[in-house]
């Protein structure tokens, strides 16, 4: 994990000259604006203190346990969460209590991750992933259907390590409904302690997952589909892990 971080002063130039050039399937979509950009060049982006205008804040919006200052970190152009205490991959992410602007409704959104894929000690596991701002606002009734949009995920369970592309749809307290084909297939012999990019293009009736953009889930959305709700929403970002989980990230961008 320590040699791979150092890796990062190599890789960050390679992906500064990048940041500004959408991937080809955003451009595709017609998705050439950089709505969100964060390379982790600067601890100034994230709040001190939950309030302000800055790209992420770990006032937890829900309300639950925030991430304290010692739980995260950057450095060396790049953004680690050494620990996260919510039990749901909470972490960062791009609204607070007080700031509820910063959420999208379709795009390419994607991240440059790497973690250490057998370090769980439960609680949570890495992950990059949306939630609706309407239900976290109280917008969307508790027993209306609402979406969430899993960029990526790793998860360590029931004897398994996966690597998971999600799209949910729940209401009140139902578990509600999500896409079987959420596993997605990689290169044999992945280390997800190398630098990837996990992607997702989300268009008015489909869902995309890119994998170093190379596509490997696709779930339709919208009218005649189990997955309504995400279409009439938009959607904040988090980046989260586990307990003693370290995650490092570094870039984020969303295109529009």
């Amino acid at each position: 994990m320590k040699f791979a971080g150092l890796l990062v002063l190599f890789t960050l130039s390679v992906c500064s000259s990048l940041a500004q050039t959408p991937p080809p399937q955003a451009s595709a979509a017609g998705y050439t604006h950089l709505a969100f950009d964060d390379e982790f060049n600067s601890p100034d982006t994230i709040s001190p203190n939950g309030t302000g205008n800055y790209n992420w804040y770990a006032t937890n919006i829900y309300g639950s346990p925030s991430l304290p200052p010692s739980g995260y970190s950057v450095q060396n152009g790049y953004l680690e969460i050494n620990t996260d205490a919510s039990g749901y991959s909470y972490g960062l992410a791009t609204v607070s209590p007080q700031n509820t602007v910063q959420a999208w409704q379709h795009g390419y959104f994607e991240a440059s991750i790497l973690f250490c894929s057998y370090c769980s000690q439960g609680e949570g596991w890495p992950s990059f992933w949306s939630s609706s701002i309407e239900r976290a606002t109280g917008q969307i009734p508790l027993s209306g259907p609402s979406g969430e949009l899993d960029f990526f995920e790793y998860y360590v369970g029931g004897g398994n390590a996966l690597y998971l592309t999600t799209v949910h749809q729940a209401s009140g307290s139902s578990n509600g409904q999500q896409n079987a084909n959420n596993w997605p297939t990689v290169p044999a012999g992945t280390n997800y302690g190398d630098w990837h990019t996990y992607g997702c293009l989300w268009t008015p009736d489909e869902v995309r997952w890119y994998f170093d953009n190379n596509l490997v889930t696709t779930v339709k959305t919208g009218p005649g589909t189990p997955y309504t709700a995400v279409e009439q929403e938009h959607m904040f970002l988090m980046l989260g892990t586990g307990r003693k989980w370290p995650m490092y990230v570094d870039f984020v961008h969303v295109w529009q």
